[in-house]
């Protein structure tokens, strides 16, 4: 995704064409542009910080679409999932834990975890039994997914974050990312808008595009 300054100047000479779009991303604040892209690039996912904030911004009518994960239903608001992505554990290169092919919730036992809010308060674990959830209670907390990352690579603990947003870090083996063994540990990521509010067709064709599978190469 383009910086603000793009989105913004961008806005400027193209708002006339198309609809709004907020997103949030992890480290940063709301990113509002008046323009939907030609295209999300494969793996460039938004990821949420605040997401009630663009729930409520699409509800109050301030933007026309939002990207979210783990969309909140409320009466008025569409819902269109576009992907299900895969949530790992991530842990220091040098961890036991990196050279496994994969984990269970059960082979975390005694591990400090670093927790990202945003999974602390996911369907993930919240689906977890009753008598394991202790494993996961965090040792630190945090709102944003870089500091997670930064605390991790510091050999804090371990952590549970989408694959994406630790892509660039296993590359450079600063971190390693482990799925979890029954394949199923992932986050809903949907486009939301309101049910009275027509898409046009530039919007359709962004939600169209945000629907195309992604080349294995990039997961």
């Amino acid at each position: 995704w383009s910086s603000d300054v793009c989105s913004s100047d961008l806005s400027r000479r193209r708002h006339h064409r198309t609809g709004r779009l907020l997103q949030h991303r992890p480290a940063s604040t709301a990113a509002l542009s008046r323009t939907v892209p030609a295209g999300l690039p494969h793996g460039g996912c938004p990821r949420p910080l605040l997401i009630d904030r663009v729930h409520d911004a699409v509800l109050d009518r301030a933007v026309n679409l939002g990207l979210v994960c783990y969309p909140r239903r409320r009466p008025a608001l569409a819902i269109d999932l576009f992907r299900h992505e895969r949530l790992m554990l991530v842990c220091h290169p040098q961890h036991p834990l990196a050279a496994c092919q994969t984990v269970t919730f059960s082979g975390v036992t005694g591990q400090r975890f670093v927790a990202w809010t945003e999974i602390r308060s996911s369907p993930f674990l919240r689906g977890i039994p009753n008598h394991q959830r202790h494993l996961f209670e965090p040792t630190h907390e945090f709102h944003e997914a870089e500091m997670v990352k930064r605390m991790v690579e510091m050999g804090a603990g371990v952590a549970i974050l989408p694959e994406t947003i630790v892509r660039s870090e296993v590359a450079n083996r600063v971190l390693a990312a482990v799925p979890f063994a029954d394949g199923s540990c992932t986050e809903p990521l949907a486009v939301i808008y309101r049910k009275d509010r027509p898409l046009t067709p530039v919007m359709e064709n962004f939600i169209k595009v945000l629907k195309q599978p992604v080349p294995v190469e990039n997961l």
